[in-house]
């Protein structure tokens, strides 16, 4: 089964289904979970940083925490913690 892409005003950008066919993002992900991630999704502004910051495709995350409001939600990657905004949780997809 190709991808599909979905057309932005900046970038071309592949969408992957996992098998119930529901694409799952890091924000709306439960304490506790551990999963790897599929793809980074979104501004591209937003993207570059998650890269940056060594949040890539393939690597194993895990959700730690998250505030009662929901923002910052903190992550593990490598044995390192980080702190994210719900907008770029939003952007990485499990």
């Amino acid at each position: 089964m190709e991808p599909k892409t979905e057309k932005s005003n900046r970038i071309s950008i592949p969408i992957h289904l996992n098998f119930s066919g529901v694409v799952l993002t890091l924000a709306c992900a439960n304490k506790g979970y551990k999963g790897c991630i599929i793809d980074l999704t979104g501004p591209k502004e937003i993207v570059q940083r998650l890269i940056e910051l060594g949040i890539v495709p393939g690597q194993k995350v895990c959700f730690v925490n998250s505030s009662f409001w929901g923002e910052p939600i903190i992550v593990e990657i490598r044995n390192t913690k980080i702190a994210l905004r719900k907008v770029e949780a939003e952007c990485i997809q499990l």
